[in-house]
């Protein structure tokens, strides 16, 4: 299976008794024997994500995602790593303001990057929690005129072949999609011929820079004090 919302799981998984695995979502809170699953610690990420947004010096960070409140989402694991990455640091992060729900589509991904200029007009950087969707946004940007990353630096997430031809090439969080592929398939024959227990694994993940974000002045070190203090 592949997918971003538990939800599915919870109402009718219990019907199946054949070994399956679950690429891209961890599904070890489930509790189901015969489910597996191999995932990105989706919190660390979007932590890892929001960091380095602070540590290039943006303070006025927006957040493009799904439904937050949904707890068997990736997108409110991944809020959750954007949550305590600006508490961790000391910025307020006004969720009214900037925080944007979009589907992960760039379709949703232009229009929500349209009202997040409308609600906090003051921000200096967006991390959107998909490529497809930061793609969206900076779609949006461009037809506005506004520079990225001179005025507007964007962030996103999964690391899409797409993501390094945009231009500019999109700076995101690459997950290690062979390695879920690769360990999906094993893990899933070892399940059938072995009727082994189910595995829960979390696969690597990296920063890639790209061309979309932009150093500010006042960028915080790894300490979380702000260079030149």
């Amino acid at each position: 299976f592949l997918g971003g919302n538990l939800q599915n799981f919870v109402e009718g998984f219990e019907q199946i008794s054949l070994p399956s695995v679950l690429v891209s979502t961890a599904a070890d809170r489930l509790g189901f024997s015969y489910l597996s699953s191999v995932s990105t610690d989706d919190t660390a990420a979007a932590s890892r994500a929001v960091e380095y947004l602070i540590q290039m010096g943006h303070r006025n960070i927006g957040v493009i995602g799904g439904n937050r409140l949904d707890t068997n989402s990736i997108s409110y694991l991944r809020y959750l790593g954007c949550q305590r990455t600006f508490e961790r640091y000391g910025i307020p992060f006004p969720e009214e303001q900037r925080y944007q729900k979009a589907r992960f589509s760039y379709e949703d991904g232009y229009h929500a990057m349209e009202r997040l200029l409308q609600s906090s007009p003051d921000i200096t950087a967006v991390f959107a929690m998909s490529d497809v969707m930061a793609i969206g946004a900076c779609r949006y940007l461009l037809d506005r005129n506004i520079r990225i990353p001179q005025d507007i630096s964007v962030m996103g997430f999964d690391g899409i072949e797409l993501a390094q031809y945009y231009n500019p090439k999109l700076a995101t969080i690459e997950q290690s999609k062979s390695k879920m592929a690769e360990r999906g398939v094993s893990i899933l024959i070892d399940c059938i011929e072995n009727q082994s227990a189910a595995v829960h694994e979390l696969a690597d993940f990296c920063l890639r820079e790209g061309e979309s974000v932009r150093r500010v002045e006042g960028a915080f070190t790894a300490c979380g004090t702000a260079e030149g203090e």
